[in-house]
């Protein structure tokens, strides 16, 4: 995948925790936040969306 993709969000109704780090977190960058709510960002700044954990083949079987 490509982690520098940049992506849009569109507003939403509710918000936990702050949307102004989307200017200072990486992935994001300053005006990142546009003033109608959305949010401009690399797809890097969406917390576990570039994690590779889990892909691969190892498994696990009851024996």
């Amino acid at each position: 995948g490509n982690a520098n993709e940049v992506i849009t969000l569109p507003a939403m109704d509710k918000v936990f925790g702050s949307s102004k780090s989307a200017d200072i977190i990486a992935g994001g960058f300053d005006g990142s936040l546009a003033k109608d709510g959305s949010i401009t960002v690399e797809i890097q700044a969406i917390t576990g969306a570039t994690n590779e954990l889990g892909f691969n083949t190892l498994t696990a079987r009851e024996i």
